[in-house]
């Protein structure tokens, strides 16, 4: 087929366009630092969501280019054995929370690392962040009580094996008296399409990959974790309040380093990531994900993984009991 001279430019001007922005990305790369923030979960997620508010603050702070890559896969492990690979300049980072290096080690035998002492803490971020069980909007179900009594499966969303989220489901399963079944995916995000879809009866996963649609009334959320109930939405109950307790407690998230990092650089690192933390955009955003900031130095970052780990390790020998594991 034959192109008059006009088609043929309206055919190269995208080609040309993108070959300009890639000699642009490289020239930008090229010319100061690059830094890699390591995601073990798909774009959208809660993780994730942080973890680019934090990136965008530390590229002014540090003046380097940051970026967020995704490495979705096995709860976060897939991330966390790319950092344990890494060359310890400081350059390649993790952000995650208390599920890939605290929780799973003591559940995956090929995890590759033995507790949060295998990485270097740098920072944390943020600790009690809120989970949340979600129905669809047109479901007949308005709290958690009504699950009570139910007949037939009850298939529920989770963001990833061995996650905190399919041990609630196990445990509400026990505590209820119904079928429900841990379905877990790589990430909330597809959960929470799957949820919409009506491929799931419930989806458990952090308010902040459930708000948006809750909040655009896709969704109903029945329950949330936390000592109380969240400032901005007071009229969601609580687990404890209606008589689910074990999820009063939250998480811990932070960066992470190779074991190895240069103590210069960690506490170059340590002292961007509480600049972020001061800025109202990040505290604004997390606080709307249900998430507290509570910035840490290494230390403390390392001292709260490492208690959590320590709590996981009686639960872990039951979880394998019950799971054949």
């Amino acid at each position: 087929m034959q192109f008059g001279v006009s088609q043929r430019r309206r055919r190269l001007l995208p080609a040309l366009a993108l070959g300009v922005l890639g000699a642009a990305a490289a020239g930008r790369l090229g010319a100061v630092p690059l830094t890699r923030i390591l995601v073990g979960f798909p774009p959208g997620g809660g993780v994730d969501v942080i973890a680019r508010l934090l990136a965008r603050q530390l590229e002014a702070g540090l003046g380097e280019v940051v970026l967020v890559e995704n490495r979705p896969g096995a709860g976060g492990l897939l991330a966390a054995q790319e950092l344990l690979a890494a060359r310890p300049d400081g350059h390649t980072l993790l952000f995650t929370n208390e599920h890939t290096l605290a929780i799973l080690p003591h559940i995956v035998a090929q995890a590759g690392f033995a507790s949060p002492d295998d990485f270097a803490a740098v920072a944390q971020t943020t600790d009690q962040s809120a989970i949340a069980l979600a129905v669809r909007a047109d479901s007949p179900w308005l709290k958690l009580q009504d699950l009570r009594g139910h007949e037939g499966p009850l298939p529920v969303g989770v963001p990833a094996p061995g996650s905190v989220p399919q041990l609630a489901v196990e445990l509400l399963a026990e505590r209820f008296g119904v079928a429900a079944t841990a379905v877990c995916y790589r990430g909330g995000a597809p959960l929470v399409t799957d949820l919409q879809a009506g491929y799931l009866a419930l989806g458990l996963t952090s308010l902040a990959e459930l708000r948006e649609p809750a909040s655009a009334g896709r969704l109903r959320l029945l329950a949330i974790s936390g000592p109380g109930r969240h400032a901005d939405l007071g009229d969601v109950p609580t687990f404890a309040e209606q008589g689910f307790a074990g999820l009063e407690r939250g998480g811990v998230a932070g960066l992470f380093a190779p074991r190895g990092v240069a103590p210069a650089r960690v506490e170059q690192l340590q002292q961007q990531v509480a600049r972020a933390l001061e800025s109202e955009e990040v505290r604004t955003q997390l606080r709307l994900q249900g998430s507290r900031v509570n910035f840490g130095d290494a230390a403390t970052l390392a001292r709260n993984m490492n208690a959590i780990h320590q709590a996981w390790a009686e639960r872990a020998v039951a979880w394998r009991a019950r799971t054949g594991g």
